[in-house]
């Protein structure tokens, strides 16, 4: 199996980059919902997703080499990309939905 070439490692690295910063801007979306600044939070959300696109891109970009025969070994850097990946993903999803419940909170204390 052909080693994994200079290229590739830096489509792996961005990944990790974008990812990690899709995943703090998930939690920042979060902390603003704690304080039902719901503007704030989907402006953080949305950067959020855009990351996650970039790494998806880069991820295809891998994985369509792959399917094309250009094999690559698995590797720890791909593994914890692909680990980032999933993280941001998922944190995400959570900011999504807790955006649905604070504003079901936020809702209730105004009929009070």
């Amino acid at each position: 199996m052909d080693k994994i070439n200079e290229k590739d490692y830096e489509g792996i690295f961005e990944i990790i980059m974008h990812a990690g910063e899709a995943r703090s801007l998930a939690n920042e979306s979060i902390n603003y919902l704690e304080n039902y600044e719901f503007i704030e939070a989907e402006n953080m959300l949305e950067k959020a997703k855009n990351e996650l696109v970039v790494c998806h891109n880069l991820q295809t970009d891998l994985l369509n080499k792959e399917a094309g025969g250009d094999k690559n070994d698995v590797n720890i850097f791909l593994i914890h990309a692909q680990d980032h990946f999933t993280m941001a993903s998922t944190s995400i999803e959570f900011a999504e939905r807790f955006k649905r419940i604070y504003l079901k909170f936020k809702k209730m204390e105004d009929i009070k």
